[in-house]
């Protein structure tokens, strides 16, 4: 290393120190602390200080909003998510009165009806998912009262083949989802999850019902054709 070197290094130093001085000191003009008397029960004193200073009713009301926005982080479906988005943003909006903070008063206004509308279509889904599960589950309901579900066997089956066919008989609509839409809902919302299961659940069984007595009826008939044919032959 030769001279130019060391004095390149030794300005740089220099420039470091001045800087980290320079930074120390308006430190301690902030704390109003004198260097010259700087202690660990001064420090502690005005830092206990600054922090009492700091608590005020806005700040509160983001500190609760920041703890609920946390919280959403964590949360793995989407019903008590969109609540504790709901909650934080309302804590976030009195933040923004109290302090005039405007970008966040605007942003949480704006976020507020979006959480509270995809809330309201999450419980909106449920519930038809549990009318239509505790409803009455035969084929009967084909014959189109509204706002019910149709098919949902194809999504289980391994070649997503229905049981059944469908003819409209008369003008209507016809809400459609696709696999991987259902696949969403499902593993967001576990009750949806589970209504759904119970729904494609007892709609097996129905139909193993069905075709039970299907075959104690053709049962019936041979013994009653074998019966028949006994009878002729004693005749005989």
């Amino acid at each position: 290393m030769n001279l130019g070197d060391l004095d390149l290094v030794a300005q740089a130093n220099g420039a470091i120190d001045a800087a980290m001085e320079d930074i120390l000191n308006k430190l301690l003009t902030h704390l109003r602390l004198e260097a010259g008397n700087i202690t660990s029960e001064a420090l502690f004193q005005r830092l206990v200080d600054i922090a009492l200073a700091s608590v005020t009713i806005a700040n509160i009301l983001a500190l609760i909003g920041a703890i609920f926005f946390v919280a959403t982080l964590l949360m793995r479906t989407m019903v008590p998510l969109r609540v504790t988005g709901i909650i934080s943003d309302v804590f976030f909006i009195g933040y923004g009165v109290l302090s005039g903070t405007v970008t966040t008063l605007i942003l949480y206004i704006l976020l507020l009806p979006i959480n509270i509308f995809r809330l309201a279509q999450m419980l909106s889904l449920v519930k038809r998912a549990r009318v239509a599960a505790q409803g009455d589950l035969s084929m009967d309901w084909l014959k189109l009262p509204p706002g019910r579900l149709v098919g949902e066997l194809g999504f289980l089956a391994p070649d997503n083949r229905r049981t059944q066919s469908l003819e409209c008989t008369e003008d209507g609509q016809v809400l459609a989802i696709t696999y991987d839409r259902l696949l969403e809902i499902y593993f967001q919302n576990p009750e949806f999850g589970y209504y759904f299961l119970r729904l494609s659940t007892e709609r097996l069984l129905q139909n193993i019902t069905r075709l039970e007595g299907i075959i104690d009826e053709y049962k019936a008939q041979a013994e009653s054709a074998k019966a028949n044919q006994a009878d002729s032959a004693k005749q005989d």
